[in-house]
């Protein structure tokens, strides 16, 4: 393996936000400074038999910077591990953004931490569904978007996680040019879900018209400014990619055999107690018991290891089962919503993809297609 393998680290359970649409499950549970440092060295340990070149660190809970004690012990532990074994570290933290002050953003900076904020967009958009504990806006607890540029502008790494759901949805594009407005172009917008039941029709062709004003927006930028960071907006990037490797049929054939993210190959999570599994969303999702023995792989303290579990999500592969709709979907080596934990969460089957998800693959696909025809021309002569 020539890239770093993937481990979701949860320094807590705890959150001091209490958003809507959430899924995970808030309780006052937090990793020890021991358990931190078992995981990096089963992290490490796990890069080496796997023949990676080392590890990506993801923070996840709850709110990761609430359990501050393991995050500096996994940042700190992680760079000293790496540098003995001649290895690569790199780290990133999923947060709300509301405690992050000077001095915590003098150590991200100092230590290469990068941040997926999540932050839906203006005050109003934002605080729609999300508030903190005690019931205020959570888009002032950030200090909004103009504090995120100013600690952009710091030299802190940053990207933005838009949740958009049908209420929101008409707001997108309004938002997604508010963040580059203020410098900030690496966006992330993950629609909502909730099993794929709350989107009505009005809904989604109200998405397909936020996508086009975003991909006319993007052109325009491309083609008078050449302004080529302004391409860093998901799902279109991630979409593009997977479309330009696609038409390749070496490369084409090697993403047919692969998982989008790479459960069970080079993908893991580890909770606040030390349970090893496959899917960062088996640690915190709500509506699984993170207890289930199919679920969890072992863990890093008592070094248990369950290789039946993990056989299991290395061969979870829709794009070639015949059970669920992607093995005969046009688009099953070109999307990006193929996910176990939320097949599982919503549906209780592994290959359970809600209608919907499919209708916003379509949605998405469309307009990253058109990008790839553009950018890799070649590719699509090919």
């Amino acid at each position: 393996m020539s890239r770093p393998i993937h481990v979701w680290i949860y320094p807590t359970r705890s959150c001091n936000f209490r958003c809507t649409y959430c899924y995970e499950e808030h309780e006052p549970a937090f990793m020890t400074p021991e358990t931190a440092e078992r995981a990096v060295e089963w992290a490490f340990d796990q890069a080496a038999l796997a023949g990676a070149t080392g590890v990506s660190f993801s923070f996840f809970g709850g709110e990761p910077l609430l359990g501050i004690v393991a995050f500096r012990t996994v940042v700190l532990h992680g760079r000293a591990t790496a540098s003995a074994r001649g290895m690569t570290v790199s780290f990133r933290a999923n947060t709300n953004g509301s405690l992050i002050t000077d001095k915590l953003a003098e150590f991200l900076i100092e230590h290469g931490v990068e941040l997926d904020l999540s932050l839906d967009g203006d005050r109003e958009t934002n605080d729609a569904f999300r508030k903190t504990r005690s019931g205020e806006s959570a888009y002032d607890s950030v200090g909004g978007v103009e504090r995120i540029a100013a600690l952009q502008q710091r030299g802190l790494g940053i990207g933005i996680n838009m949740v958009v759901g049908p209420d929101t949805v008409r707001a997108l594009s309004r938002n997604v040019k508010l963040f580059w407005d203020h410098g900030i172009t690496a966006i992330q917008a993950l629609p909502l879900f909730d099993g794929g039941r709350s989107w009505t029709d009005a809904d989604l062709a109200a998405l397909d018209d936020e996508l086009a004003q975003i991909a006319e927006a993007l052109l325009q930028k491309l083609t008078e400014g050449g302004q080529d960071d302004i391409l860093d907006f998901n799902p279109f990037a991630k979409v593009i990619r997977l479309i330009v490797a696609a038409r390749d049929p070496a490369r084409a054939r090697r993403i047919r055999g692969e998982t989008y993210c790479g459960i069970g190959r080079q993908q893991f999570s580890v909770d606040v107690d030390g349970n090893i599994y496959a899917c960062p969303r088996f640690a915190h999702e709500s509506r699984l018991d993170r207890t289930d023995t199919k679920l969890v792989i072992g863990n890093v303290v008592s070094r248990d290891y369950n290789r039946e579990v993990v056989d299991h999500f290395r061969a979870w592969n829709p794009r070639q089962a015949a059970r669920g709709p992607c093995g005969a979907c046009r688009l099953a080596l070109e999307c990006v919503y193929q996910c176990v934990g939320e097949n599982l969460s919503w549906n209780g089957d592994e290959y359970g993809v809600a209608p919907t998800v499919c209708r916003v693959s379509a949605i998405v696909h469309k307009y990253a297609s058109g990008f790839a025809d553009l950018l890799f021309p070649a590719a699509a002569a090919a």
